[in-house]
């Protein structure tokens, strides 16, 4: 890299989990957010992308009803879902590493694979039942 250029790596975005049975009116659809990171996010911005999170895998329920979305790859993002159990969803936002220059933001989204975040939410979701049990009880 010149000295004009710098570097930044993947980072996680956000993180979340949750329940779409619960919160089913507008006045209680907060409720189906069991978890979200960054904690300081405004309530309106977790319900934004939750709403985004459940679009997706109800759109890909249309093309595959038992299997439905994994991961959606964008420039700037990557989203990882897993269903953690019947109705508990754990979604997991990458920011893609990037360079920038002085001509502008170059993101390189294919220097990343998806096995890992899903291996990572799978264990994150295992460590979790060992010590409370499931997220549904």
């Amino acid at each position: 890299l010149s000295m004009a250029a710098s570097s930044t790596p993947a980072s996680v975005s956000k993180f979340f989990v949750y329940d779409p049975r619960l919160g089913p009116t507008e006045e209680t659809e907060h409720e189906k957010i069991l978890f979200y990171y960054p904690a300081s996010a405004s309530l309106s911005q977790q319900l934004s992308d939750v709403g985004l999170s459940e679009a997706f895998v109800n759109f890909s329920r249309t093309f595959s009803p038992t299997k439905p979305c994994h991961t959606v790859h964008t420039e700037k993002t990557r989203q990882v879902f897993f269903q953690a159990e019947e109705d508990v969803w754990m979604v997991l936002w990458v920011l893609n590493p990037k360079t920038t220059t002085r001509d502008g933001e170059k993101f390189h989204e294919n220097e990343l694979q998806d096995d890992p975040f899903h291996t990572t939410l799978m264990q994150a979701y295992n460590m979790f039942k060992l010590f409370n049990g499931s997220m549904s009880s």
